[in-house]
């Protein structure tokens, strides 16, 4: 087997002859490798310099105007006359065994990407952009030592160390020269992945990365990444919530707004920010000022990229519609009168539950489905700027005479997770605890409610502790219960929520191959970037007025409850001395 090594070039005449020769020193045959070097526009004398070089093997050197490292890259694979494709930097340097270890790991599987190691090199510049590039590499070489499987989408990424069978490329199309100047990798890793699905990563195949770029420049360089994060995410709209952008809108509410005023004026960030990193850069500085540096340079970069992301949208309008939505899940159980018997939390009473929802309706809360959500999530639709989702759990009976007519006056949509193996009968899953009886939803209630303001999610077959349960059982709760929803309502059921609020990554992973969407009962708001299968709920108490529940969509949670915890534990030191006190008291009497 061949291997063609493509390395794209602009205005690294030093660093590019420092590859070459690195390559001219592999541990394999001249005749299975060959080297294409594409100009992209360099006018610091590249060509001549490599006219000078004497290759061991067959190199081929192809000049074009400036026209980005994707099209650069897919005028180099395109001239490949080897089975194998390899992708390299121009500030690299190989070790003689590269080319070797790359042959060998598609020996072993055919048609596949091998994603090799990057090290950054010590003779890199000393700057914090450099400094955050190695820290990250080796935080990914940490992660992968640990467990070695490739991840989408975080890992399908075509770039440099990276070998790709020509065939798959000639099937995908190779790069997108859209992508002018940045994430053209992660395009076509992308398009690879859902192709073959054969991402291997090879520890052996190692690299040395010698970083040049100023602090600054990397900065600019964010320009190019807001820009065609928008584009990857207008190409491909279930990435959006995998993005730097959405992580962005998930932000704490002051380093948000912080991150948006740096956005909104750049000038502002180059002279608060870039001042002191260039000081930090040019002084002998303390751990703890690389520390502070790094941090600043950071939230510089990722502001820049912001700016650029708005700009690309044409606005922070558009930008929030699609990246900023969060989303506040009520969580519900019984409406209607309380019952002796029952955990008292669970029961809101029918004119409790009106004046709720009527608080959210005069603030602008629209409730949506989890169809509505998937389908933003997916960017399919627009969210309204003020959405809220109500949810019931279990699917009792009394929800359909109090809740489902308030619902419907407000229209306000809602989902009820249903414990598919109890419809029509009781909660059997509380009786056994000495819970009062309460009748579920019937087969015809169902019927009678779909599709109007209530939309039906899954809740497992028996409501059991899900971690608990053995792989085959786990399988008939979830899968099972996905099959019972399609034979009940004719429709795929969008949505699960865990019983008890229970999971573990073995419940989560099985819920993933059944559902769109799974909710726990941890509180909290809901972004783009909040993992799909771990939706955060905030559960609505009997005592909650109508204001309450207003924050409750706001923040994700109640600021009375967390007051009313906080003081818990903070007195409860106090507690124990006054017992201990009282019994030292007792036992001197």
């Amino acid at each position: 087997m061949r291997i063609s090594v493509v390395v794209a070039t602009f205005n690294r005449r030093a660093s590019l002859k420092n590859l070459l020769e690195s390559l001219f020193r592999q541990d394999i045959e001249p005749a299975r490798m060959e080297i294409i070097v594409v100009i992209d526009g360099s006018t610091d004398g590249t060509q001549d310099m490599l006219g000078e070089l004497r290759s061991p093997c067959s190199m081929r050197v192809l000049a074009q105007g400036n026209a980005g490292q994707a099209a650069a890259r897919n005028a180099g694979w395109q001239l490949a006359s080897a089975a194998v494709v390899l992708f390299l930097d121009d500030d690299l340097e190989c070790p003689p065994n590269l080319l070797s270890v790359h042959l060998a790991a598609h020996g072993v599987s055919d048609d596949c990407v091998v994603v090799g190691r990057i090290d950054s090199s010590a003779d890199g510049r000393p700057t914090l952009a450099h400094d955050l590039l190695r820290r990250q590499l080796l935080a990914w070489e940490q992660r992968l030592a640990q467990s070695p499987e490739l991840r989408w989408p975080e890992d399908a990424y075509v770039s440099t160390n990276c070998s790709v069978s020509r065939r798959l490329l000639e099937v995908v199309g190779g790069f997108d020269p859209s992508f002018y100047r940045a994430l053209e990798d992660h395009d076509l890793g992308l398009r690879l992945w859902a192709q073959s699905g054969r991402f291997v990563y090879e520890p052996k195949a190692v690299v040395q990365q010698k970083y040049s770029k100023a602090s600054v420049d990397a900065v600019r360089d964010e320009i190019w990444y807001g820009r065609c994060e928008v584009l990857l995410g207008q190409k491909y709209p279930s990435s959006l919530q995998h993005t730097l952008l959405a992580r962005l809108a998930a932000m704490g509410w002051w380093r948000q707004r912080l991150l948006r005023l740096f956005a909104a004026f750049p000038a502002s960030a180059r002279l608060v920010l870039g001042v002191p990193i260039s000081l930090i850069e040019r002084i002998p500085a303390p751990e703890s000022a690389m520390a502070l540096g790094r941090r600043m340079l950071a939230f510089w970069m990722q502001a820049t990229r912001l700016r650029a992301a708005v700009q690309a949208m044409g606005g922070w309008t558009a930008f929030d519609a699609t990246f900023s939505r969060r989303l506040a899940v009520l969580m519900y159980h019984h409406v209607g009168s309380a019952r002796t018997g029952t955990y008292p939390d669970l029961t809101v009473s029918a004119e409790t539950f009106e004046r709720q929802i009527s608080a959210l309706a005069r603030r602008g809360y629209t409730g949506i489905s989890p169809t509505d959500y998937l389908s933003w999530r997916l960017g399919k639709s627009a969210l309204p700027s003020r959405a809220v989702m109500v949810t019931f759990d279990d699917g009792y009976a009394d929800i359909a005479q109090y809740a489902f007519p308030v619902l419907a006056s407000f229209g306000f949509g809602s989902c009820v997770f249903i414990v598919t193996g109890e419809i029509g009968g009781t909660n059997s899953w509380d009786e056994a605890r000495g819970s009062a009886t309460h009748r579920l939803l019937t087969r015809e209630q169902i019927g009678e409610w779909q599709g109007k303001v209530v939309e039906f999610g899954g809740h497992s077959r028996t409501h059991v502790s899900l971690p608990s349960t053995a792989l085959r059982e786990l399988n008939e709760e979830i899968a099972g219960c996905r099959v019972d929803m399609q034979h009940l309502t004719g429709l795929c059921p969008v949505a699960f929520a865990y019983p008890y609020g229970d999971f573990d990554s073995r419940v989560v992973a099985e819920v993933r191959t059944a559902f769109s969407l799974a909710f726990t009962a941890e509180e909290g708001l809901n972004y783009l970037s909040t993992d799909p299968h771990l939706l955060r709920r905030t559960m609505v108490l009997p005592r909650d007025s109508g204001r309450v529940v207003v924050l409750r969509a706001l923040l994700g949670y109640s600021p009375r409850d967390v007051l009313l915890r906080w003081r818990s534990v903070a007195t409860r030191p106090v507690k124990r001395l006054i017992s201990h006190l009282r019994g030292a008291w007792l036992d001197a009497a």
